[in-house]
């Protein structure tokens, strides 16, 4: 099947053509055939009008926990490891795999609301969390939690990774990979077998790394040196790693995600809320590592709105450095989309909208007074896009060449019915867990 995308403002994430004031995007079987003005990219097939809108690539959310909507503002106003210890274990020990398909359902509608296409999720129920991506449409890159001890899902988390990595490897938006939880609850044992099956199965692992101050005391106490030192003796890094949050790493953990080629994660937000620290991004881009934001879980974020994540990351580097020219807006968007989807091996097919390229794509409307005005350089609409807008102003949001959202409605499930399940759902789990 084949249609046009007509008239619209395009950023395209191109280097060699940013940005089209008025532009066509032809797709042909969800693949874009054809972007530019009109003249020299005529429309073809059915044309929907999209006329002074701004169309992106689809953002790709590289760090999140799909069911933790379950457990949106438990815990608030507390530190990590009590949050964790006081409101998060306890409730995660309440949550079935059906709970976990509904949060993860509705954690799929909160990102396809807010431009998110693609979503790297690590958590337990990792086949329920692919069965509700695959239902709302969109990518996901999933991990398996990985834990020492059992989980509320199973007694031998390795084998059950395993087990959902056979059933997906072949999968066509699912990408499954292994997701040891940290250096603080897994043994340096469980990271080399990780290592090893991960090079033997040909798949990712997506791991936190350094998101505490107490992780990387903790780490120093029991093996003398560092968390990234210590996976890197463990032989994980010779497999693709993606390494959420980075928050205490020495000039020599950087060094080290240089040399592999690590992608690093940053969940602003989410460290802010905690506090946790905030990460120093700026060495890593120096270091030639690529980088990325994610939003984290909703329960410590509260919400998915990448792009504000991508902002108040990009605010802080220049805070940090007091250099207002420190990572400017075209940074924060290839953290979004491109450098995104390298981290995740799909380089080669997303995070760009160009001939050959997936069409995964997010159409931004002007109905909101802070969408107004705009300019038509690649620069200041860049700059509009990571500054101005968020995800209130996405009217649309497709992968694949299928609209999974379209003028604001949800087209691929019964959202305000899911949405109900989860709220009864949250209520009971809390109850359970004594939080409320």
């Amino acid at each position: 099947m084949t249609y046009t995308l007509s008239g619209c403002r395009v950023i395209t994430g191109n280097e060699q053509c940013p940005y089209y004031p008025a532009a066509n995007i032809v797709i042909k079987d969800g693949i874009i055939k054809k972007i530019g003005p009109a003249e020299i990219c005529p429309a073809e097939g059915e044309q929907i009008s999209l006329r002074g809108k701004l169309v992106a690539p689809g953002l790709i959310n590289c760090h999140h926990h799909l069911p933790s909507v379950l457990y949106r503002d438990l815990g608030s106003d507390l530190p990590l490891m009590d949050w964790l210890q006081q409101a998060m274990w306890p409730a995660q020990a309440h949550m079935t795999g059906e709970d976990a398909y509904c949060a993860a359902l509705l954690s799929c509608a909160e990102q396809i609301q807010n431009g998110i296409t693609t979503t790297v999720d690590q958590y337990y129920y990792a086949d329920c969390n692919a069965r509700a991506v695959k239902r709302s449409g969109m990518r996901a890159v999933i991990g398996a939690t990985v834990f020492d001890h059992p989980s509320p899902e199973s007694k031998d988390t390795l084998q059950t990774a395993v087990d959902f990595i056979e059933k997906y490897r072949h999968d066509e938006r699912i990408t499954p990979c292994f997701g040891p939880h940290a250096p603080y609850t897994e043994s340096p044992r469980t990271y080399r077998r990780i290592a090893a099956l991960a090079a033997e199965m040909g798949v990712m692992v997506h791991t936190h790394i350094g998101e505490t101050r107490g992780e990387i005391d903790c780490i120093r106490e029991k093996y003398g040196t560092t968390s990234t030192q210590l996976l890197e003796e463990t032989g994980l890094f010779e497999n693709r790693v993606i390494a959420a949050h980075n928050i205490y790493l020495s000039p020599q953990d950087i060094d080290i995600f240089a040399k592999y080629q690590v992608g690093a994660v940053f969940c602003p937000v989410s460290n802010l809320k905690l506090a946790s620290g905030i990460p120093d991004i700026a060495p890593f881009i120096k270091a030639g590592i690529p980088t990325a934001f994610g939003t984290d879980g909703a329960e410590s974020n509260n919400a998915l709105d990448l792009l504000q994540d991508a902002k108040i990351g990009l605010l802080l580097q220049k805070t940090m450095h007091r250099d207002a020219a420190l990572m400017p807006a075209e940074q924060g968007l290839a953290m979004l989309t491109a450098e995104a989807a390298d981290i995740i091996g799909m380089a080669h097919c997303l995070g760009r909208l160009m001939p050959g390229y997936q069409a995964d794509l997010v159409v931004f409307d002007d109905a909101f007074a802070n969408a107004v005005p705009h300019h038509a350089t690649a620069a200041q609409e860049t700059a509009h896009l990571l500054y101005s807008l968020s995800g209130k102003n996405v009217q649309s949001t497709m992968v694949a060449g299928k609209w999974l959202m379209y003028e604001r409605q949800i087209r691929t499930f019964d959202y305000p019915a899911v949405a109900r399940q989860v709220q009864q759902r949250a209520a009971r789990i809390a109850a359970d867990a004594g939080l409320l």
